[in-house]
């Protein structure tokens, strides 16, 4: 029986899927931008399209170094900062605050503050209600995205997945 005739074994499958990952990271690496990758039917494919020369576009916007407009920060009293990019419904906010990530109680000076982000409006109101429970330390950033320059963009919302909190 030929080599290439011969029925896979988990050896040669693990190897084969070595080198498809290698060969992707390859041309990742060697991609400026990649569009978002398409699911086959099987899910655990993953077709990726990456861009030719001519779609390659220059970044949106420069990373700003410094800027004589910046004013330094005026706290003097240390405190712990607590951000969360991505923040659903302060599912993580909550775990800081009940001591999940340490006791808050050892935060410098007793003081923390907490920045939530969220692009889901589905979650404006959970953020709003922690802002209103914690006025002043809490500051949360509702139907917005992180990127490192102002734009706007579209976003897939789940709307079925309640049980992972639409994630």
């Amino acid at each position: 029986v030929s080599p290439f005739n011969a029925a896979p074994t988990p050896r040669t499958k693990m190897a084969s899927l070595l080198r498809r990952v290698a060969a992707a990271a390859l041309l990742l690496s060697e991609a400026a931008a990649v569009k978002p990758a398409l699911r086959s039917a099987n899910a655990s494919a993953a077709i990726v399209a990456l861009p030719s020369a001519a779609e390659r576009k220059a970044p949106p916007c420069q990373c700003e170094a410094s800027n004589p407009a910046w004013k330094p920060c005026a706290r003097t009293v240390p405190k712990c900062i607590f951000v969360d990019l991505g923040a659903a419904d302060g599912n993580s906010f909550n775990t800081f605050i009940t001591n999940g990530y340490g006791p808050v109680a050892n935060c410098p000076s007793g003081q923390w503050e907490a920045h939530l982000v969220e692009a889901n409006p589905r979650f404006d109101q959970p953020l709003q209600q922690l802002e209103g429970r914690y006025p002043m330390q809490v500051k949360a950033d509702k139907s917005t995205a992180a990127f490192f320059c102002e734009g706007s963009t579209t976003f897939y919302l789940d709307t079925t997945n309640h049980a992972q909190n639409y994630w």
